[in-house]
């Protein structure tokens, strides 16, 4: 099944569209298709691939390190807080 860049950021879990076009750019995300007119395209096979390649691991460990900074920002905001 063909996605756009919108449809296969949500296929990956990945919250903006922005991520893979920035994938696109620097290399090293997952493969896409472009036509003539410049639109992009990503089969979902190749998706499940670049995440099997990649890792779910991977995934996984960004979303945990997330967590951990904004639990670190909320204990830093309701220190701040104590104190004044």
């Amino acid at each position: 099944m063909k996605l756009d860049t919108r449809q296969a950021a949500e296929f990956l879990k990945i919250r903006s569209k922005r991520s893979l076009e920035v994938a696109r750019h620097r290399g090293g995300g997952p493969k896409y298709h472009k036509d003539a007119k410049g639109f992009v395209t990503y089969d979902t096979k190749d998706l499940v691939e670049w995440m099997s390649r990649k890792g779910v691991e991977r995934i996984a460990y960004l979303r945990d390190l997330q967590l951990e900074i904004a639990t670190m920002l909320v204990q830093a905001i309701a220190e701040q807080a104590n104190i004044k």
